[in-house]
């Protein structure tokens, strides 16, 4: 069903201000839209996406040339109420005078079904902004849910590039040149609801957010609010530490991208590494470089904590021939170099 939130704690053009041009601010400092920009929004019928819809809506008109603005629902004919999301959404992208696309995917296995949907769903995105020529897919993510990431990423025993949590613009499907943006990702949830209930803005409910079936559920309902009760600004100093170690990670790629080009070649589908220039290396370095490896050898990026160490520990290894299981590769030492194929 539809729900709408009905407190109206002051006016709503007073908080759609003060929320959209904070959004806007954060949009700009990140370069998230530029001149050039042909604009796909995913929209589920969520608060989160109804928000990112208005202000979107809002701010291409704030623009000196306004930017091309479409919207897009995926279907994964999972819940039976996804058909009323669907209707709900296309009304929403014709109140706000702009194109919509629906997009299908089916899931095979059912295992590991949030990330199986996740890639699903983005790939379908990718797939629309190709044909239709939009250049950039918009997210709802807030900071709720930077913050929830980088918990679940803790609690996996993430390593730094896991704990950079979300980005506010990446590319999730490898080869894809339409890059995602999330604009609300330093907007917390309290704030988009503020927003609803001040202009009892219509918005669905996803009754699967609610179970605890997911680990995401859990930490939401029961982590996180114990975490705010010892200190009120918990959700906000998780997300500012995932925009601070983005940083340090991408000053760690810069310094691994340098070490690559000078003690890697590559020769065919195989890689030379030497050997003891890699050892020389701090131990982090070792662990960003590793994964660089593993990323040219396999042709995709590839993050296992486990695979990464076995990369360490074939480079040290006094034996002539490595085996990594997952990813297979094979490192085979030739005097001083040492061979990834």
């Amino acid at each position: 069903m539809i729900q709408v939130l009905t407190q109206v704690p002051i006016p709503g053009y007073r908080i759609s201000m003060r929320l959209f041009g904070s959004i806007a601010k954060f949009t700009e400092e990140y370069g998230l839209i530029g001149e050039q920009d042909r604009i796909l929004a995913a929209v589920s019928g969520g608060p989160d996406s109804v928000v990112l819809l208005h202000f979107l809506s809002w701010y291409r008109q704030r623009r000196r040339r306004p930017f091309p603005l479409a919207v897009a629902y995926v279907h994964h004919h999972l819940r039976k109420a996804a058909d009323r999301e669907c209707v709900f959404v296309e009304r929403c992208a014709r109140q706000a005078q702009v194109p919509f696309f629906r997009a299908d995917v089916r899931l095979a296995n059912k295992k590991s079904l949030e990330e199986a949907a996740r890639l699903k769903r983005y790939r379908a995105l990718a797939d629309i902004a190709r044909k239709e020529g939009y250049t950039r897919i918009a997210a709802g993510h807030t900071l709720d849910d930077q913050a929830e990431t980088l918990l679940m990423r803790f609690c996996r025993g993430a390593g730094l590039r896991g704990l950079c949590g979300i980005h506010p613009c990446s590319q999730p499907i490898a080869g894809s040149p339409t890059a995602v943006i999330r604009p609300l990702l330093m907007t917390s949830r309290d704030d988009i609801e503020r927003y609803l209930a001040a202009g009892r803005i219509p918005f669905m409910t996803d009754a699967s957010n609610f179970s605890a079936a997911f680990q995401r559920n859990r930490l939401r309902r029961d982590i996180l609010p114990l975490l705010e009760r010892e200190n009120p600004g918990a959700k906000r100093h998780l997300a500012t530490a995932a925009f601070l170690l983005q940083e340090d990670c991408a000053f760690m790629d810069t310094a691994a991208e340098g070490a690559f080009d000078r003690l890697c070649q590559r020769k065919g589908k195989t890689i030379s590494v030497d050997r003891e220039g890699f050892l020389a290396l701090p131990k982090a370095m070792q662990r960003m470089l590793a994964g660089m490896l593993i990323a040219a050898a396999t042709g995709a990026p590839y993050r296992s904590r486990f695979a990464i160490g076995e990369i360490c520990k074939g480079m040290a290894s006094p034996r002539g021939e490595f085996l990594i299981s997952s990813p297979r590769l094979r490192l085979v030492r030739k005097k001083k170099k040492v061979m990834v194929e």
